[in-house]
């Protein structure tokens, strides 16, 4: 994401008022469905959406923009990878 805005900056400055264009940004994310129908499996599906969806970048800013939130379970997974993280 941090490339992303810099190549957006440098573009913006150095070449869109000779090409006019447009930039833009387009982010991946893994689909993810339950096996069947059980809670488990439901929210094994929905947390892997979470994370692969809902995490873009630090502090996730686009899902924190489109929902004005993060998911839960990404939320969580943040603070125990910070809290594991060595010092």
């Amino acid at each position: 994401m941090l490339s992303h805005a810099y190549a957006v900056k440098l573009y913006r400055e150095e070449f869109q008022t000779h090409q006019g264009e447009q930039i833009g940004i387009t982010l991946n994310g893994d689909w993810a469905i339950p096996y069947d129908d059980s809670p488990e499996n439901i929210e094994a599906a929905q947390h892997a959406l979470d994370v692969t969806i809902g995490t873009s970048g630090p502090g996730f800013p686009i899902f924190q923009k489109l929902t004005n939130r993060s998911p839960l379970s990404v939320v969580v997974l943040w603070h125990q990878m910070t809290v594991l993280r060595p010092s």
